[in-house]
């Protein structure tokens, strides 16, 4: 009896390391099966006439199959396989009969079942040259008929094989990205959050402070730091801003809730807070005649919208006027902010849109922005769905148009029957509402110095308290959104209110975005004023409320 020849090593490549390091990198191995690589299996094996088709991939000591036809085994020993010769080299690898190969004759692949007689495989070759595996079919019979054309077509269902591999790679990639992008925009929307609530408390405490200062400095070296200062804490308070509110865009947690509304009392808005800063320098600020129809948009978005339109129409306008008007269509209202200023050369109109992107400024002066107010503009009307449009000669000016379709005819809620008839504080009373206690003060000096009467309280309990002992309700109420123990300001206002009797005019000062609270102040006659704010913002709206 002969004793069968001991079956020999199969070699292996000098690039071994690097190629089981790539193999890894596919992701492949030990996966589940996929259609497009049984599907190439399937055809091949008719393709060939071949009973055993296979898409195998050789590991440390491994030939595992990521698809088969006619085999039954997930894989085999390396040792054993027919494909460990194949990637030794970048070419067809043809066995007409295995029983005549000293390769091969004592495998048990060939000896024993599937009684292998003929292969041929074709490498599965990485762009960078390392042989994976291969696409091999196998015959139970000896075959002579497996020349250049049969080997050019298994050459080619070998280069599909790869180029899926690629791509699922790739897939594989951008997903992995996909999820890291996820999680890290998930944690920067946490941190913004945050960061949002907690940088606008002190900034609040600055702003309110700082203008407090004013009437206790009268040197002209002290009005002229005090002036700086200002300017500063605005410049301040208008990149912070600016930043949030991109962040927030970027991360998708502001969803719009359009409703039909009067687009005129927004106007007045935008009149009444931006006036006072056209006037500043010199401009004439004018609203058009035309703004009196109902619109169908977020409210908040759009007056975000807008306040940016008209900002930069004032920052970039030195002399002349800014102008805000309408013109009616049957279907829409276009809404154009025009302005006399710097203007804007044909080569900077598809740039304007950019974030950080700023006209006339190669400086980067920080008191001009950051750049991102238009950037802002882009993604609320891409929410919004509304378009933007600029036109712009250099030298003479710019008109941004914004088109925003009519809404349903509304009757036009009061802001509230208490309006007393002078701005002036003397003689009023105010109850104040934050549990931040620097906030707090600083908001009773700033009134105070106003010449009213501050009544303030941490918590809604302390708030009732200092009205009952007061004796009197107060004429005006600003309180924070949040406050401790999960209070809401709109809960403090409507007690007030209740135990006074009178709808007092309301203001809510919140450090979250605005569409937050929007819906809780929708039906209470409150106006929504984000943190921080200027001493001329918060005394603008006052005016608009108490006359």
């Amino acid at each position: 009896m002969s004793v069968p020849e001991p079956l020999p090593h199969p070699p292996s490549p000098a690039s071994e390391p690097a190629r089981i390091e790539k193999l890894k990198g596919y992701c492949i191995l030990d996966t589940p099966a996929e259609p497009l690589f049984d599907h190439l299996t399937r055809l091949g094996s008719r393709h060939f006439d071949t009973p055993v088709c296979l898409i195998s991939l050789v590991d440390e000591s491994r030939q595992w199959f990521k698809s088969r036809v006619g085999l039954d085994a997930p894989y085999t020993s390396r040792r054993i396989a027919f494909c460990a010769y194949t990637i030794m080299e970048s070419r067809v690898l043809v066995v007409p009969d295995a029983t005549a190969d000293a390769r091969f004759e004592n495998n048990p692949l060939v000896t024993g079942p599937p009684n292998i007689r003929f292969y041929a495989g074709a490498p599965l070759l990485t762009p960078e040259g390392l042989l994976l595996g291969t696409f091999c079919v196998i015959d139970t019979r000896p075959r002579a008929d497996f020349g250049p054309e049969e080997k050019r077509d298994l050459e080619e269902f070998a280069r599909i094989v790869m180029h899926e591999l690629e791509a699922r790679s790739a897939r594989l990639a951008a997903d992995l990205a996909r999820e890291d992008a996820e999680r890290a925009n998930a944690a920067k929307t946490r941190f913004l959050a945050a960061a949002s609530h907690d940088l606008r408390q002190p900034i609040q405490s600055m702003l309110l402070f700082a203008s407090a200062l004013d009437n206790h400095i009268t040197d002209p070296g002290g009005r002229e730091k005090y002036a700086m200062l200002e300017r500063s804490l605005d410049t301040l308070r208008d990149l912070l801003e600016g930043l949030f509110n991109l962040s927030r865009l970027d991360s998708g947690t502001v969803p719009p809730r359009p409703a039909s509304f009067p687009f005129r009392p927004l106007v007045e808005e935008i009149e009444a807070s931006y006036a006072p800063i056209a006037a500043a320098k010199r401009l004439a600020f004018r609203v058009g005649g035309g703004c009196g129809a109902t619109v169908r948009s977020d409210r908040t978005m759009l007056g975000q919208i807008l306040r940016n339109l008209v900002e930069n129409a004032i920052r970039y306008t030195d002399a002349g006027h800014v102008e805000l008007d309408c013109v009616s269509t049957r279907e829409d209202l276009r809404i154009e902010v025009r302005d006399t200023g710097i203007g804007i050369s044909a080569d900077q109109l598809d740039r304007i849109f950019e974030e950080f992107h700023q006209v006339g400024n190669p400086e980067r002066d920080r008191t001009q922005g950051l750049g991102i107010g238009l950037a802002i503009v882009r993604r609320l009307c891409r929410l919004l769905g509304h378009q933007i449009t600029v036109r712009s000669t250099p030298g003479q000016g710019s008109v941004f148009t914004l088109t925003v379709p009519h809404g349903e005819e509304q009757a036009e809620l009061p802001l509230a029957d208490a309006t007393p008839t002078a701005a002036s504080g003397a003689k009023r009373t105010v109850l104040l509402v934050d549990d931040d206690s620097i906030v707090l003060m600083a908001l009773r000096t700033l009134f105070e110095q106003r010449g009213y009467q501050a009544l303030i309280a941490g918590s809604t309990d302390h708030a009732l308290e200092r009205v009952r002992a007061a004796g009197k309700p107060p004429d005006l109420i600003v309180a924070d959104y949040r406050l401790r123990g999960g209070e809401i300001g709109t809960e403090t206002i409507l007690k007030v209110r209740r135990l006074s009797g009178r709808p007092i005019p309301a203001i809510i000062l919140t450090g979250e975005d605005g569409s937050v609270c929007e819906r809780d102040l929708a039906d209470h006659g409150a106006v929504i004023v984000q943190k921080p704010v200027t001493p001329r913002q918060l005394d603008a709206v006052i005016r608009r409320l108490l006359g």
